[in-house]
């Protein structure tokens, strides 16, 4: 193995095919590097080209389909989406802070975007801040009206039980439904036991004006624990 000679700067040895060594230059980057191997500079990623452009402190590489070009991170740039923005099913949105209670909402636009509806604004869809565990109930029961006080109770069409157990006994007016339906039904009940006493505790049953209950205009609960169920037959009630 011989040498070559002294080599000059810039140079580096190598074993030629006949066993000495020579001295060549620097051998030229290729692929995704440019330059000499002592030099290189990157001028691509994975094989695609890489912007020459001079980055600023907070930029990101971002490729826009033909180039790696280094963008900031504060602004929506050839489709990059800043920290702060968020994208649903590839569209953007705009940039705003949450509050408590807002909802994400498409808008119209070119192109559209992903907007946020704040507390009370027009177009808001209703929101919840807590969800509690659905309450199965059986259609087929009827959630009684429990009175107990009051010396007239004006019932209302949903009102279809209605039980009289008043803390202190006292005579009760119970008016019927304004504009029942056909085969409406009620019934009222005297539940605390006491509707036997004539002078205090008589439970009063009466029509809206201009109709009847079997033809009388009053009918009267003044036996203890004594309830009537009563039907809107189209033109009065009737008791069954």
């Amino acid at each position: 193995m011989t040498w070559g000679g002294i080599g000059a700067s810039g140079q580096f040895g190598t074993i030629n095919t006949g066993g000495g060594i020579a001295h060549v230059d620097y051998e030229i980057a290729r692929g995704d590097a440019s330059g000499l191997v002592d030099n290189l500079i990157v001028i691509g990623l994975q094989g695609r080209p890489l912007s020459p452009l001079t980055p600023i402190s907070g930029y990101v590489l971002s490729w826009t389909g033909t180039t790696w070009v280094p963008v900031d991170t504060t602004t929506l740039v050839a489709g990059l989406l800043p920290h702060n923005i968020l994208s649903l099913t590839h569209t953007d949105s705009i940039p705003a802070a949450p509050t408590v209670g807002d909802i994400i909402t498409a808008t119209s636009g070119v192109p559209s975007l992903w907007g946020r509806f704040g507390i009370g604004t027009p177009g808001q869809s209703l929101s919840v801040n807590d969800l509690n565990q659905l309450e199965w109930r059986d259609p087929n029961i009827v959630l009684p009206l429990i009175v107990t006080s009051g010396a007239v109770v004006n019932l209302a069409n949903e009102n279809r039980r209605v039980v009289i157990v008043k803390t202190i006994g006292s005579s009760t007016l119970v008016n019927l439904p304004i504009g029942p339906t056909l085969g409406q039904e009620v019934m009222i009940k005297d539940g605390k036991g006491d509707a036997g006493n004539p002078l205090f505790n008589i439970i009063n049953i009466m029509p809206a004006s201009g109709t009847t209950i079997d033809g009388f205009n009053t009918i009267r609960i003044r036996t203890n624990y004594q309830a009537y169920t009563l039907m809107w037959n189209g033109l009065e009630w009737n008791i069954i």
